[in-house]
């Protein structure tokens, strides 16, 4: 039998009117597994870590063009404010849809991406944009994960703890898919 997680608690810290990273809220969620992780991973929390300094890089994307269901899954609104007073550096890519892209409908989709940074830290954005576009020819892999995690301000320790995690959660799929009966 499999033991029920706990709800978790998560600091709603993304709020437009939340001044400094001051807790104004609390958000209940449904456990992930990414809660097992030996520290707390940056997103919805990414807006206040960035205003505190702890931040250097925020990226966020959906789909181009945009889907329904996905719309506002960019907290643009939150980030706003801060971009317009000159303490976040926003910038938008659009990735068109080529002939390998998804299909929805008969309509293949590109990548919208929204990234943040610091003052000082734009060269993330430039490095984020070109670990993308070199991983849509060479294939995503760990030194991609580790690079990833690198520049959205995850330690060295965070990014071996994460890649571990995906590897275990990765064996755990394989085996369960395994051991599934086959239809027939």
């Amino acid at each position: 039998m499999v033991a029920k997680r706990p709800v978790v608690a998560a600091p709603k810290l993304w709020e437009p009117d939340n001044k400094l990273g001051r807790v104004l809220d609390v958000l209940l969620v449904p456990w992930h597994p990414i809660h097992d992780l030996p520290y707390q991973v940056h997103t919805d929390r990414e807006l206040a870590l960035m205003l505190a300094g702890k931040k250097p890089l925020a990226a966020f994307s959906e789909t181009y063009p945009g889907v329904e269901a996905e719309r506002g899954l960019i907290p643009e609104d939150a980030f706003h404010p801060h971009v317009e007073s000159g303490r976040i550096v926003k910038r938008e890519h659009i990735s068109p849809p080529n002939e390998k892209s998804p299909k929805l409908k008969g309509q293949r989709l590109g990548t919208r991406r929204v990234l943040y940074a610091l003052p000082g830290e734009e060269w993330r954005i430039d490095a984020y944009l070109l670990l993308w576009k070199t991983a849509e020819k060479a294939g995503w892999g760990e030194g991609f994960e580790r690079l990833e995690g690198s520049l959205l301000g995850y330690e060295e320790w965070q990014n071996d703890a994460f890649i571990e995690w995906k590897k275990k959660r990765y064996q755990a799929a394989s085996i369960a898919n395994k051991t599934k009966p086959s239809a027939g």
